[in-house]
């Protein structure tokens, strides 16, 4: 099975070159947020442009969970799935099982600005979203990093969840494979204890796409 993953593509999709794959993992900033956009543009981005693309990819499935700039998938996710294509999911908080994988999407991350998604990174606010993430997965798609794992500023500051990571190293059985992006310097791969870390940002920090699909080994 060929697994790809991909994201911050902040609405460049087209500029992502995807080669055939059975499952692509977006691990969010999916849509372009412009000056003066409210979460009806951003809807409409998603019911035409996004559906567009996603005809076009040549992937058997494609799973997505959205990031701190999915505006509209904060205020209304059932109103983005409902245009989907049927082998196209956006997912968060949530368990999908597809080619015999189980993957869970969450959204939640450490507070950044003032966007979407965000949860105060304390033990009795993150954490607690972060341990509805169920044991017995494959697949962890999340938009924020662990910390300390392929979360690193060019300032070199790690921004990264701890609190993802406390419930990454507490879960029995371990994920095989933690999909994230959010932290665009962070591109690349690291490990968690037995968990393997991608971080599939596609753009650097001026949001220029530089990066190809990473090739998730499960």
């Amino acid at each position: 099975m060929k697994v790809l993953g991909i994201s911050d593509t902040h609405g460049q999709l087209d500029k992502v070159e995807i080669p055939d794959c059975d499952i692509l993992l977006h691990a969010g900033d999916i849509a372009p947020w412009k000056r003066g956009w409210t979460v009806g543009h951003q809807l409409n981005w998603f019911d035409t442009k996004f559906v567009e693309w996603a005809k076009t990819v040549p992937a058997k499935h494609i799973v997505c969970v959205p990031g701190n700039h999915d505006w509209v998938c904060e205020s209304g996710i059932v109103a983005v799935k409902e245009s989907l294509p049927e082998n196209v999911h956006i997912i968060h908080d949530e368990l999908l099982e597809i080619e015999g994988l189980k993957i869970f999407a969450t959204a939640w991350q450490p507070t950044f600005c003032n966007w979407a998604f965000n949860c105060s990174d304390t033990e009795d606010d993150l954490y607690r979203r972060f341990k509805n993430i169920p044991d017995d997965i494959d697949v962890l798609l999340t938009h924020s990093p662990p910390k300390g794992c392929c979360d690193m500023t060019p300032r070199g500051e790690t921004c990264g969840s701890s609190s993802l990571m406390l419930r990454m190293y507490e879960m029995q059985p371990k994920p095989l494979v933690n999909v994230c992006g959010h932290i665009h310097h962070g591109h690349g791969v690291s490990k968690l204890g037995e968990t393997t870390v991608y971080n599939v940002c596609v753009v650097n920090e001026n949001y220029d796409v530089v990066y190809k699909p990473t090739v998730i080994e499960l």
